[in-house]
């Protein structure tokens, strides 16, 4: 069963049939995560940048020379100015989803559109100049410098120093910029990552948008980005998150720890077995009993008295 309301899509899944519980709606939210009825069909005019952005509706995928679909009937759109966690249990589609989002991958079925244009048909020049991207994990085996790297971030827009020594500073990678990145450990390697894609995000605040082609970049996404961060760099990645939001970008990022969605997340997608289990701002899908269902763990809930937001533990 699939329940729609003005603040967040629902669905239950159990090994038999019996009622489903019923998410009551909470209160709207106009910038929340949109159900199908909202999304923008790609024959009609685009999006305004400051509403739904990019849009995934009614998405099968299956993998080729396979026969079990990975994502099955996924509609949601990204708003910009929000921070949108993508959580799930292993092997969710996760990734996948960001793929097809990417354009990497290509819809079974269904439609995946950056305002009014397919994102799979979009040249990966183009595609560049709209969408940033943070892998699971870097694939670099030459002998490149960090800021050589760092510098790649640039390549669909024009070089700019401003861009790179910005991004080397909010990653605290001034002192390697000159160190050859397959050489770093695995966590500073991550932040160089960071870092090539938040240079492709820079805009030069004294310049015109019509000077700026980084001004038409409006989505980041970002798989597993602190997978190999310690909690220091978490923190200041998940801070200059927000700051892109607040700029104007619609950020998705893949996130096992729910405590850091829960602080940080204007919005949580929950994914399960290529299902969408619940979409909507975080308070309507970071509840107890949907993270048990999904996670099949008990847990126990506190309230931050810092942030007034919930903090999950395994019981």
């Amino acid at each position: 069963m699939q329940i729609f309301s003005s603040s967040a899509i629902v669905k239950t899944y159990a090994p038999a049939p019996h009622n489903p519980t019923l998410i009551t709606p909470q209160r709207p939210d106009n910038h929340a995560i949109t159900p199908d009825m909202h999304m923008t069909d790609s024959s009609q005019s685009s999006t305004p940048l400051s509403d739904a952005i990019l849009n995934v509706k009614d998405v099968h995928f299956t993998y080729p020379q396979t026969t079990s679909p990975v994502l099955t009937d996924i509609s949601l759109s990204l708003r910009t100015n929000r921070i949108c966690a993508l959580i799930g249990p292993n092997a969710a589609g996760k990734s996948t989803l960001i793929k097809l989002m990417l354009g990497q991958l290509s819809p079974t079925q269904g439609s995946i559109t950056l305002g009014s244009h397919s994102v799979s048909s979009l040249p990966p020049i183009d595609r560049a100049k709209h969408i940033c991207y943070v892998p699971q994990r870097g694939s670099l085996s030459f002998a490149y410098t960090v800021r050589q790297v760092v510098e790649m971030g640039r390549f669909a827009l024009g070089k700019s120093e401003a861009a790179v020594n910005w991004a080397l500073e909010l990653c605290d990678l001034k002192p390697q910029e000159n160190k050859i990145y397959a050489e770093l450990s695995g966590g500073q390697q991550q932040r160089v990552t960071i870092a090539r894609a938040l240079a492709q995000s820079y805009t030069d605040p004294a310049s015109s948008p019509s000077q700026n082609p980084a001004s038409k970049l409006k989505v980041f996404l970002l798989d597993e980005p602190g997978s190999n961060l310690d909690l220091w760099h978490v923190q200041q990645m998940m801070n200059v998150l927000k700051e892109r939001a607040d700029a104007g970008f619609a950020v998705l990022v893949v996130l096992h720890d729910l405590n850091l969605a829960a602080r940080y997340a204007d919005d949580v997608i929950l994914l399960n077995q290529g299902n969408l289990v619940a979409a909507g701002p975080w308070d309507t899908v970071l509840q107890k009993h949907i993270l048990e269902d999904v996670y099949r763990v008990h847990l126990h809930q506190v309230h931050s008295e810092h942030t007034n937001r919930p903090m999950f533990f395994v019981d």
